[in-house]
């Protein structure tokens, strides 16, 4: 998700959010983890969002700053991984968008 959220297509336009949007008090996004079966709802995503405002990152609410895994523990990204799935992204993308 962090591969495709910043780098190919979807990070050059993300680059400008801030032609569109309003910079606000309030995080962009939160992630969470859900089971396989699970679908989230709206109503599930603003109380996980007024979370992570009003707690910062937590097992309950997170962002790609401060993620956390599946089993609730503080996680630290594999760069190197997640390089090796931007090159995918980057192989997958409009000509023109690099």
């Amino acid at each position: 998700m962090y591969a495709f959220t910043y780098a190919g297509f979807h990070a050059e336009v993300l680059k400008m959010r801030d032609d569109w949007f309003v910079k606000g008090d309030w995080p962009a996004f939160v992630a969470w983890w859900i089971a396989d079966d699970e679908t989230p709802t709206r109503a599930e995503g603003s109380k996980r969002l007024e979370h992570l405002h009003d707690n910062g990152p937590t097992s309950h609410a997170f962002d790609f700053i401060a993620p956390f895994d599946a089993n609730g523990q503080p996680l630290t990204m594999d760069r190197q991984k997640i390089q090796q799935h931007v090159e995918i992204v980057r192989s997958h993308q409009r000509p023109g968008f690099e």
